[in-house]
């Protein structure tokens, strides 16, 4: 197990001195979790270009620590300022005027964080910089793999009880807290984001939440969420019509369907993300209602719900080539047809050498409850 993370970090160092950056802060939970194979409330990790990296945590939390991670070096604090002050004395240390720090970009890297290090790094060039992680992240190995199939299981289950509770009269927000509840019961350790359950006109939305609406007869409804098992994400994402479904309806699903199986027909190692994107986009113009179709049908999912590739928020990821190995997400952009309904089928997916497999199994298509 350690010999794991160790890889992990000597592939990191392998790009830090190709990118000259002499120190790599780590301050988000997924990136210490892959490096340190610890789990931390606030997290932090130092992990300079040669030798072992060095874990920063509270000094009533070391013995567990030892115990949890492979990380020889743990530097301790008691109160906030001292987690600086040994931040900056590791700085200090490594002898450079200018030395050049790569700290995360991403959702979880708040702007005040980066600025406090800038202020108490004076000297420093700050690097922020997600392609160095991204590299060495984007392909799974066995583990992350087995650990995404379990998190698939649980979403299939989990929108097999959706699917029971969808009714007239029941609140879109008493679904979600069942499901979240449930979920946990069966081994999740929480969902990435509060589930969508969009119903009628709120099935129209590009993203979503659960309101305390009442579902109607008659209401399509968009359900969409993300399960976590020993960190990793599955995303499952399925449209249901309470009662009968209308021609239209079942027209504007089977593009989206179509949409998806061109995605999964596109998929292969080597091939780039925008090369992928741009035939199913080209497919769509020649479907019912495909004018409505949004690109960024794709993105990558592990220890994050959205990671690389994720060109809806970092556009340059359309130009990565996909690779064996890499897990993503397939159907990531409600169809959104003004005055019939929102339509979205989103599967977790894992690229082989010879295509798609996908990880989640839940009922395809419009389903009548």
């Amino acid at each position: 197990m350690e010999n794991r993370y160790r890889q992990r970090v000597a592939a990191l160092q392998e790009k830090m001195r190709e990118n000259d950056v002499d120190l790599f802060v780590i301050v988000t939970g997924e990136n210490y979790r892959y490096f340190s194979g610890d789990v931390r409330r606030q997290p932090r990790m130092l992990i300079p270009s040669e030798g072992d990296p060095s874990l920063v945590v509270f000094a009533n939390e070391e013995a567990e620590v030892r115990e949890r991670s492979w990380v020889p070096n743990v530097i301790t604090y008691h109160a906030l300022h001292e987690m600086m002050l040994a931040i900056i004395s590791f700085v200090n240390s490594l002898g450079k005027e200018q030395p050049r720090i790569g700290i995360e970009v991403g959702f979880h890297v708040p702007a005040f964080l980066v600025d406090r290090f800038r202020m108490s790094n004076p000297t420093a060039q700050i690097v922020q910089e997600r392609s160095m992680i991204e590299s060495v992240r984007k392909c799974k190995d066995a583990d992350e793999i087995a650990a995404i199939r379990r998190a698939c299981e649980l979403a299939d289950w989990g929108m097999g009880l959706v699917r029971e509770m969808l009714a007239p009269g029941v609140r879109e927000v008493d679904i979600a807290i069942e499901l979240d509840y449930q979920l946990k019961k069966r081994g999740s350790s929480g969902l990435a984001f509060a589930p969508f359950v969009n119903s009628g006109p709120r099935s129209l939305w590009l993203h979503g939440m659960a309101t305390s609406r009442k579902i109607e007869a008659g209401d399509v409804v968009v359900v969409d969420f993300s399960p976590v098992v020993d960190g990793y994400h599955a995303n499952l994402s399925r449209t249901f019509v309470v009662g009968k479904a209308t021609p239209e309806q079942k027209q504007a699903m089977q593009t989206y369907l179509k949409m998806q199986e061109k995605a999964f027909e596109a998929l292969q190692p080597g091939k780039l993300l925008f090369q992928i994107e741009q035939e199913i986009e080209d497919l769509a113009g020649s479907l019912p209602f495909g004018e409505h179709a949004i690109r960024g049908f794709i993105h990558g999912i592990g220890l994050a719900f959205e990671e690389f590739p994720f060109p809806t928020i970092f556009p340059e990821d359309i130009m990565q080539p996909v690779e064996a190995q890499m897990t993503l997400a397939v159907g990531h952009p409600v169809l959104s047809v003004p005055g019939l309904a929102g339509f979205k089928q989103e599967d977790t997916v894992l690229l082989t050498d010879h295509g798609v497999e996908k990880l989640t199994g839940f009922e395809s298509g419009l389903i009548e409850v």
